[in-house]
């Protein structure tokens, strides 16, 4: 059974051999890695998009609520 130190010693050993392929590989665990936080960064934006969308489709409503409102009492005023 190899000790922790010797599989350390074989890992660095296999890097300095293979470069090109480690520098490969460890991009391509970075891609992912941020790929796997984007995706959670983009899920929240998400939620809050729309919860935004919710608010200013809720406000247009009361907006135009308001603006029948102010038409009605202008309409009594000219009376």
């Amino acid at each position: 059974m190899c000790k922790a130190a010797e599989w350390y010693l074989k890992i660095v050993d296999w890097i300095d051999r293979h470069r090109t392929t480690a520098c490969m590989i460890a991009g391509f665990l970075v891609a992912y890695w941020m790929g796997e936080k984007f995706d959670a960064w983009n899920d929240k934006m998400l939620a809050v998009m729309h919860e935004q969308t919710a608010a200013q489709v809720e406000t247009g409503k009361v907006l135009q609520e308001l603006a029948v409102r102010v038409n009605a009492i202008e309409r009594k005023l000219e009376k």
